[in-house]
């Protein structure tokens, strides 16, 4: 069985992230200890499709900080997935901040299955890092890919206000 796309969007903001986002109406929202916030498509194929949110600090908070964490994540991804594959990556803006987006496939630990990946970076105001995760099974990375790009282009980043 696999997931096709309705076309019916939902909005979601979540307050710890201090993020909006439009995703399809049938994913589920949850969370780990990694990521704050999750998005999980419906089971296809034995895999659900997410995307993974989280913030940290943007350390030191300059541009040479902001391309020092894409080094940190381009390095950490080739170290830690086996047969790591990346296939490209571009600087991007979204909602007015710098961000970049690097687009891979690796193996799974549990078994010989491929997964197709974007990860980005945002560098949101001048001294916080909002980390995605978007993750698909390869065999369908054209259909996913296609949400996880609507998804991110909908990413709106909400400032704290007094």
């Amino acid at each position: 069985m696999t997931h096709r796309d309705s076309g019916e969007l939902r909005n979601y903001f979540d307050a710890h992230l201090r993020v909006s986002l439009e995703l399809p109406a049938d994913w589920d929202i949850g969370s780990t200890d990694e990521f704050p916030l999750v998005v999980l498509a419906p089971e296809a194929s034995g895999f659900r499709a997410n995307a993974g949110f989280s913030d940290r600090a943007l350390r030191p908070s300059t541009q040479e900080g902001f391309v020092a964490a894409i080094e940190q994540l381009k390095s950490e991804q080739a170290a830690d997935f086996g047969h790591y594959q990346l296939v490209s990556e571009r600087r991007v803006v979204q909602d007015g901040c710098p961000g970049y987006l690097l687009r891979c496939r690796w193996d799974l630990e549990q078994g010989p299955t491929r997964v197709a990946q974007v990860a980005a970076l945002y560098a949101v105001g001048t001294e916080r890092l909002v980390e995605v995760h978007c993750t698909a099974l390869a065999e369908l990375e054209s259909m996913y890919f296609t949400m996880f790009r609507r998804l991110l282009h909908s990413l709106r980043f909400i400032p704290v206000t007094d």
